[in-house]
Formats: C-alpha cells, structure tokens, sequence
C-alpha cells in the first residue's frame, strides 16, 4: 500500500502547483499547498461510480519539488517530463481521523494504517460502492492541529465522459481530443499521451503531459505531433478531470484533491 501512495505522491506534485484553489483556513489565506511544517494531501478518486479516498501526512520539509512543474501553465504539454518530487517524502502519524460528513452525519472515516515504519489513512473498504454527495465535506477531529482549518467542502466533480476518440486511442497525433466540458469550478483536464516504438525490444515509449482548460476539446501543437509520430506506434491515451483546494491554519497545509476518470460518452 505504502508504494502506492508514494507514486501517487509524485504523480500529484505537480498537478497540485497547476490547478491549486480554494480559501484559507481558520489561520490565513490560501496557498499552494507547498508551505507549513506539515503537509496533509487527502485524494478522493472517481472511477465508474465508486470512490477511493486516500490520505497522508507528510513533513513540510520534504514538500520540495522542480521549478519547471510549478511553472506548468494551461494548454501546453511536457514530453518525457522529469519527477516532480525532487526527494523521497517523509511520511508522518497525525494523531486523528479524517472524517468525510455530510447534513446526515459521518459518511465514512479514513483511519490510520501502518506500513513498515509509515503511517497512511484510508477507508475499511476500498472502494466505496457510491460517489460522494454533493454536500459532503471533510472534518478533522479536534485533537488534530488540523481542525482549525475548519470544515473543507467537497462539491461533486463530474465525472469526465470521453467523446473522441472514444477507444482511448489516436489513430493519429493530429487527432483532436474532445470530451464533455464540466459544469464545475477550478477544474483541468490532465491527459496522459503515450506511444511505444514497436521496433523497440526494450520497450522505450515517448510520453507526454498536458494539463488543459476543462473547455471539451484540445488539438496537440506541432512539435509535439511531431515527436508522437516519430515514435510510429500506436499513441495510447488517459485522461482525468481534476480539482484541488488548499487550505492553510498555522504550520498546518491541507491539500484535497478531486480526480474524476475519463470514460467514453
């Protein structure tokens, strides 16, 4: 479980410095999520009408990564791009349990779990059978430094539903990639392009990022296509909708991000 999150860790770094939003805390304003002596990131993922949640603790110190994700911006891609996490985290225990709640009461907590020598929180069950409610929200208990950033609200995302191509795969790179934009706020559509040299006996494949406006559709750039199409393979597509909110209450940072995954319309 703990390499999971780990790489989980890493695939969000930089998507937390691109799409961060959301207020501040009981403490002050908000913030990029990269600040305060801990650092706590809760992920709830969308996945054919079941959610996942995850969390973790980590030692602010840790919270280090490259310059070139932070300065990612909408509509552009990276080829081949390079860990966003510069060094391994620090995983720490926080003495609480992560409550998701809604105006009926507590839907589900998230409880500690050890691994190795590390601490990670999730749900009894790993899937839930049941997407979150729309006036669901996150609650700390009180014994935890991070209940002074009060209640975060989790509105429903939507889920990302694919239009073309609707197998997932390009028959070209000058395809264009459309999908049904989101009724929702602060949100990007993060595209995972990837094809592999069907010569190649090592299996080398170019891979490409692209964080896009959540507006329905995106057509690559030429350089880009260009070095897609020089691989000659197939080009492989994954796709999710993404929204986070970043709160921070003293040496406290909060991080909760929303992922929806694409599925064809």
């Amino acid at each position: 479980m703990l390499d999971s999150f780990t790489r989980k860790l890493t695939l969000l770094a930089a998507t937390l410095t691109v799409v961060s939003c959301g207020g501040g805390g009981a403490g002050g304003g908000g913030t990029n999520g990269l600040s305060g002596s801990t650092v706590a990131t809760v992920i709830v993922e969308e996945r054919s009408g079941k959610t996942m949640l995850d969390a973790w603790f980590e030692d602010g110190a840790t919270a280090a990564f490259n310059t070139n994700s932070a300065s990612q911006t909408l509509d552009t891609c990276v080829v081949n791009p390079q860990p966003a996490r510069l060094r391994a985290p620090v995983l720490v225990r926080e003495a609480t349990q992560i409550n998701v709640v809604n105006r009926t009461g507590t839907i589900v907590s998230l409880i500690p779990n050890q691994v190795n020598a590390s601490t990670v929180y999730s749900t009894d069950v790993r899937w839930l059978s049941s997407r979150v409610s729309d006036d669901a929200s996150i609650e700390f208990e009180s014994s935890s430094r991070f209940q002074s950033i009060g209640t975060v609200s989790l509105p429903t995302l939507s889920q990302l539903r694919w239009i073309a191509p609707a197998d997932g795969k390009l028959n070209s790179a000058n395809d264009n990639l459309q999908w049904e934009p989101s009724s929702n706020a602060n949100t990007v559509v993060k595209i995972n392009l990837s094809a592999a040299d069907p010569d190649s006996l090592s299996g080398a494949s170019t891979v490409v990022i692209c964080y896009v406006a959540d507006d329905g559709q995106f057509q690559l750039d030429a350089a880009t296509k260009q070095r897609l199409d020089a691989v000659g393979g197939t080009v492989v597509m994954r796709a999710q909708r993404v929204r986070t909110q970043a709160y921070q209450a003293g040496d406290a940072t909060l991080n909760v991000v929303q992922i929806s995954h694409g599925r064809d319309a």
